[in-house]
């Protein structure tokens, strides 16, 4: 019996003293990912509502991101992120040119811890800001499409921290919406007018630092 409770004091010393997150920690993480969406493509004649056209395809990237979150409380961290995404093309059957598509997303972090320990942090949260594309057609006419809009992403993240060093995993499930996208033909843009949503699947694998002593 007295065993068992000297366990049990050990236990609570870990989550109470050991934390891997805390009120006043500063945790920076890397990251590697891809994302998977289901995008809508909206086509409408500007002069005249009645003629529009709705696509629904697929879309798939890659790329880095990086973030920076601050302990308000031991369960609760705010910061800053940052993606850079290289979209996924084929060559066109007909020209055999392969296109070129990036993009990326600055938004801010709000993070719930739900499990500390010494060596684990389970964390659930939201990122949400503004993200960007641009779609070039890499032929003669040198043609390039624009999207600049809104982004919402829900993640949850397993970090497991071997002193103030770790690895993580995300799991994202994001969504973006262009309502308003632009080309640089000057007569496309007078003729149609064009929206792009999507909402998709990705992860990420990367490590994180924290900084900062508790509080």
């Amino acid at each position: 019996m007295k065993k068992i409770l000297t366990l049990i004091i050990c236990i609570i010393s870990l989550q109470t003293f050991s934390q891997s997150f805390y009120k006043g920690a500063l945790v920076a993480n890397l990251n590697y990912g891809f994302d998977v969406y289901r995008v809508r493509y909206h086509t409408a004649l500007k002069n005249n509502a009645g003629v529009s056209k709705d696509t629904t395809d697929g879309a798939a990237s890659s790329g880095p991101s990086l973030g920076i979150e601050y302990g308000v409380t031991k369960w609760l961290g705010i910061g800053v992120c940052g993606k850079y995404d290289t979209y996924f093309t084929s060559k066109d059957k007909y020209t055999g040119i392969r296109p070129s598509v990036n993009g990326g997303e600055l938004g801010l972090i709000v993070n719930f811890h739900i499990v500390r320990t010494n060596i684990f942090n389970l964390v659930a949260g939201v990122d949400a800001g503004y993200s960007h594309l641009i779609y070039r057609t890499n032929d003669v006419v040198g043609t390039e499409v624009y999207g600049s809009g809104s982004w919402f992403n829900i993640h949850l993240t397993p970090r497991f921290y071997f002193g103030r060093f770790g690895i993580c995993s995300t799991i994202n499930i994001p969504f973006i919406n262009y309502p308003n996208m632009t080309t640089s033909n000057a007569t496309l843009n007078q003729t149609f007018i064009s929206a792009w949503h999507a909402s998709g699947f990705g992860m990420t694998f990367g490590i994180q630092y924290r900084f900062l002593k508790a509080k």
